[in-house]
């Protein structure tokens, strides 16, 4: 099997995009923790009252920006599952003989996504959407069903 395109720098893009939004929000809200309990403590030797509300405002927002980048990192796992999938498939795939043509992570001009495997051969040509899903999935039509329940 002849391969033009490896696979996937759309899934590793979208994944290595999670992963910077992770280190930039991270970053920040570990910043705003660490200096919850001096500044805390520092400004309540002068007033507890807001020595304790400065540390909990710090502390607190730290806290909310660390959720907000590992909300982006959560929601690329998905595509890390994809990824795995592509891989797994453009390797099996890698074992046909030299008269297929694969070409992998296909993008079109102006679409909003990729097709994930094209295998080229003289009798036709392949289109695959790779899924890392486990149980039954069933397509009809354009409804795709995971163990009977219908999937976005």
């Amino acid at each position: 099997m002849r391969l033009v395109k490896p696979a996937s720098n759309f899934a590793s893009g979208k994944i290595q995009a999670a992963d910077r939004k992770l280190r930039f929000w991270g970053l920040r809200g570990g910043f705003l923790l660490a200096l919850a309990a001096p500044l805390g403590l520092g400004i309540g030797l002068l007033d507890s009252g807001t020595g304790f509300a400065v540390g909990a405002v710090l502390a607190g927002s730290g806290f909310v920006l660390i959720l907000i980048g590992v909300g982006y990192w959560l929601d690329a796992g998905n595509t890390r599952k994809g990824l795995e999938g592509e891989q797994s498939v453009a390797s099996e795939l890698s074992y046909l003989s030299d008269e297929f043509l694969l070409l992998n992570d296909v993008m079109l001009p102006g679409a909003r996504g990729n097709i994930d495997h094209v295998l080229v051969r003289p009798t036709g040509v392949f289109v695959f959407e790779t899924k890392n899903y486990s149980g039954k999935y069933v397509c009809y039509g354009d409804r795709w069903f995971l163990q009977g329940r219908r999937q976005k």
